[in-house]
């Protein structure tokens, strides 16, 4: 209270990823392995596309299941240790009605991931969403 300066923490906090949900992509990694903290230097980055039907529409028969493609990936650089690990994933969703106007989204992806600190590893993850009635939108 009494302090004539008061500098504002720059502690950014890395979670470690879940071993089987799959989290939010643009706010998370999903093969992270380990948790930690910095207060140096890092670079950020996360990207997810859906197809909407762009792939999958081209094959007659799996149209018909109104599946959707996902891709996407992450970077991070940390300049503590020279840290740097990278993910690519891609996954199918299907929506599904839950109620007069409820939807949920259940996806299935496969998650590839390196790190100059681990091998690489592959994981599959399940996701459930429920979409925001009130924006009309998914989380992610």
């Amino acid at each position: 209270m009494n302090t004539k300066e008061l500098k504002i923490v720059d502690l950014k906090r890395f979670r470690q990823s879940d071993p089987f949900l799959y989290s939010n992509p643009l706010h998370s990694f999903q093969a992270l392995d380990t948790a930690f903290a910095t207060t140096n230097l890092f670079i950020e980055f996360h990207h997810i596309h859906h197809f909407n039907g762009a792939i999958i529409n081209n094959i007659p028969l799996i149209k018909k299941t109104r599946i959707r493609m996902v891709a996407g990936g992450g970077i991070l650089w940390v300049k503590e240790n020279s840290f740097r690990h990278g993910e690519l994933f891609a996954g199918i969703e299907r929506v599904f009605k839950i109620g007069k106007r409820r939807r949920m989204r259940l996806g299935f992806y496969g998650v590839f991931a390196k790190s100059n600190f681990s091998k690489a590893t592959v994981s599959y993850k399940i996701s459930f969403d429920i979409i925001d009635t009130w924006k009309k939108d998914w989380s992610f």
